[in-house]
């Protein structure tokens, strides 16, 4: 199976490199808000204090020149707060602006590895129905309907089951094909127990010439087919109601 190669990789890459970047600019836009916020907090902590301790000593005996200082560290705090409430805005906005950025970028990037997702799953359909096609047999030489009209194919049942002795792939099958009951070597015991299969719905060739297998004469053959992972199963009709001696044609 051949491995898949997106001929977009770099696109790929380029657009989860502006992503990334992108999400760092905007990660750090976050972290300067919140540095910004705790900076507006502690001086309002301040500017709060401040003015609890002016209105303290204004009730005492404090002099004015005291009162005065305190109230220039008042102002500088009231500057303070104003110039860091003018920042907090600029970073809020800022950090709006890159978030948007980010998302523009990250959707961007989502829609190639979406696009590379879409086309790795074609892919591995391609070449699973390639190797399953591979698997299949060729087509048999034509044949006519004169010929096809030979084959006595019917619906049978199968009634006892039991292992050929001394043999690992045959069992010894008694079937009911509504004309008869005969027996019939299979060489399905790898594949199924004998209790299994006692009363399964099968298909029969029962015109086939017999043969003798190890002492055994087979008066007919099973017919079987593979599924998708190489187990043998039975070819029998799915419909209810379809009884022994019904012909195939």
């Amino acid at each position: 199976m051949k491995s898949f190669v997106f001929k977009l990789k770099a696109l790929l890459r380029l657009k989860e490199n502006k992503r990334d970047v992108a999400l760092s600019q905007f990660a750090g836009s976050i972290q300067e808000v919140e540095k910004l916020n705790t900076k507006l907090t502690e001086a309002r902590d301040r500017q709060e204090a401040i003015f609890q301790l002016m209105q303290e000593r204004q009730k005492g005996s404090f002099r004015g020149q005291q009162i005065q200082s305190l109230q220039s560290s008042l102002d500088l705090e009231r500057e303070l707060i104003s110039k860091i409430e003018l920042e907090l805005k600029q970073a809020q906005e800022i950090k709006v602006s890159r978030r948007e950025i980010f998302l523009s970028k990250d959707s961007e990037y989502k829609a190639v590895l979406k696009l590379e997702e879409k086309q790795k799953e074609a892919h591995y359909f391609q070449e699973n129905s390639k190797e399953q096609n591979d698997k299949l047999e060729e087509v048999k030489p034509e044949t006519t309907f004169e010929d096809f009209s030979k084959m006595d194919i019917r619906v049978g049942t199968i009634l006892e089951a039991e292992k050929m002795p001394k043999a690992n792939k045959l069992l010894i099958l008694k079937v009911d094909t509504g004309i008869d009951v005969r027996t019939i070597v299979s060489g399905i015991a790898e594949s199924f127990a004998p209790e299994d299969i006692i009363g399964k719905k099968v298909t029969v060739l029962v015109n086939l010439a017999p043969r003798n297998l190890r002492g055994v004469e087979s008066q007919g053959m099973i017919l079987m087919t593979t599924n998708a992972e190489g187990k043998l199963v039975f070819v029998n009709p799915d419909a209810e109601g379809v009884g022994n001696g019904e012909t195939i044609n």
